[in-house]
């Protein structure tokens, strides 16, 4: 049961078992009644914005006060439009004509998780029947003088540049 009508029964409840005057009207109770919930309310309330106001001034916010402003609003001191200055200063090389600074961040967002898929592509390479041409799974073709990958220390595919991995069959069940 909500806390603010639960006091409002418990202040019905006392002033129905205290009435010296003889019994209460029922206008007299539901004004008990009302007055209780109110100040439950309020006091619930007036707890809540507290706690919401700590939550405000823990993360840099302050109440304004400019008395020349008297907005009574809240402004954030120093974090969030430093922040934004920040972030903008650190992308502006990768600005082009007319481009949002979120439309900037998402540009450069796409350019890294395309670097991030490309880190983590693989490219099986297999020793053909000759033995002198390796063949990639992305269509590369390398000879090498001597050797193979593993043993001119070759960790990324020249055409794909994905991580080079050598055939089981190849290395004998070592991967490169």
């Amino acid at each position: 049961m909500d806390k603010s009508i639960e006091a409002a029964a418990l202040v019905l409840q006392r002033a129905f078992n205290e009435s010296t005057r003889g019994p209460l009207s029922f206008q007299q109770l539901a004004r008990a009644a009302v007055a209780a919930y109110c100040d439950a309310e309020i006091e619930r309330l007036t707890a809540e914005n507290d706690k919401l106001l700590g939550v405000l001034e823990q993360h840099g916010f302050r109440r304004c006060d400019i008395a020349a402003c008297n907005c009574g609003s809240w402004h954030h001191i120093g974090g969030f439009a430093a922040r934004f200055r920040e972030i903008e200063e650190a992308t502006e090389d990768y600005w082009e004509n007319g481009e949002v600074l979120l439309a900037r961040i998402e540009r450069i967002v796409a350019k890294l998780e395309a670097a991030e898929r490309a880190a983590r592509r693989e490219c099986l390479w297999v020793n053909d029947d000759d033995g002198e041409v390796w063949e990639g799974s992305c269509g590369a073709a390398w000879t090498f003088i001597d050797g193979g990958p593993a043993e001119n220390e070759m960790k990324h595919c020249p055409r794909c540049g994905g991580h080079l991995t050598l055939d089981d069959a190849e290395q004998g069940g070592e991967r490169g």
